[in-house]
């Protein structure tokens, strides 16, 4: 359903080569100066960080030593892998690294859940997780004192309707609640509502009227399914600038809509969000649309990402994504 695939390598890259990318990042001017202000760094290859093919130990270890090093106020490291990649062994000797910090650095594992229905996630996206294995991972977890970020897509394929698509999403949240209570785990669910990438199915289906991107009140609607639980939302705002035109919500929710999604993600504020969508429902029905307007556009190195605290945005965290062979 994504096209990252196409912007990677098709072949590994050497260890000397990532560590390169590693130092022409850390180098960069501008995050030279935000060093000081940048609590969470979100590590990411477009596949498996802890895949050793795809990302040796080395490199990974250099990586994590630099930050260290350069990120004073550093507070959460998010690793993104496939549950498969993921051992007691390595989670205790990447968390090592940065011991003995005056400001101690938590460390969360980020996979793909994609959706809570097993056909969908298993024989359409083809994610091989099965919950028991999904629940196996949370066990690692806990016992590395790791938190957990499940990517979640609202509406990920063609033929799915509006109606089942939030049943699917606030089926996973129910879910994910009753998890984190029965393992007494930190989790957070990162939202993305699908956009139609080029050279996708879904840009198939969406040319010709068969698929239709989430729209803004049922982004709303499938967060607010999770007033009442035990996890965190945060709603992903970053179509990686390959979405065709008019195939993403930042297309179509206007400027009010993203700042009231964008508030969200900072305040996690369930009431402030209610009120918005109540006031979308009326000006809907007076046959106006929320108000539209540019916007400026975030880059992919510094997203607005979050978990650990509600109150984090763009300007102190940063995604360092190397480019490497998917492992998918």
């Amino acid at each position: 359903m994504c096209n990252l695939r196409l912007m990677s390598s098709q072949r590994p890259i050497d260890q000397q080569a990532i560590i390169a990318q590693i130092e022409h990042v850390l180098s960069d001017d501008e995050i030279s100066t935000r060093a000081p202000q940048i609590r969470k760094v979100i590590l990411s290859n477009n596949g498996s960080i802890l895949d050793e093919t795809t990302f040796p130990p080395r490199a990974l270890d250099y990586l994590l030593s630099s930050l260290n090093v350069r990120l004073p106020n550093l507070r959460v490291v998010t690793i993104e892998t496939r549950a498969e990649y993921v051992d007691s062994d390595r989670l205790k000797s990447l968390s090592c690294t940065m011991e003995g910090r005056d400001t101690p650095v938590g460390f969360e594992l980020a996979t793909a859940l994609e959706a809570f229905g097993d056909h969908i996630r298993n024989s359409t996206l083809r994610k091989g997780l099965t919950l028991q294995a999904f629940e196996d991972l949370v066990r690692i977890l806990k016992r590395s004192s790791f938190r957990l970020k499940c990517y979640f897509m609202l509406k990920p394929v063609v033929g799915m309707t509006d109606e089942e698509a939030l049943q699917d999403v606030r089926a996973g949240i129910s879910y994910l609640s009753r998890i984190a209570s029965q393992y007494d785990m930190v989790i957070n669910l990162h939202l993305n509502p699908t956009f139609v990438a080029h050279n996708t199915p879904l840009e198939a289906g969406f040319r010709t009227g068969e698929y239709n991107p989430p729209q803004l009140g049922e982004v709303i609607d499938a967060v607010l399914s999770a007033r009442d639980s035990s996890i965190s939302v945060f709603v992903g705002l970053n179509d990686e600038g390959c979405a065709v035109a008019g195939g993403s919500i930042l297309a179509t929710c206007g400027a009010d809509g993203l700042q009231a999604l964008e508030t969200f993600n900072r305040t996690q504020n369930y009431h402030a969000l209610a009120e918005f969508r109540i006031w979308t429902r009326r000006v809907a029905k007076e046959g106006h649309r929320p108000s539209g307007g540019s916007r400026t556009k975030r880059t992919c190195s510094i997203p607005s990402r979050d978990q650990e605290d509600s109150a984090q945005d763009s300007s102190d965290a940063f995604r360092f994504r190397g480019r490497q062979a998917p492992s998918w």
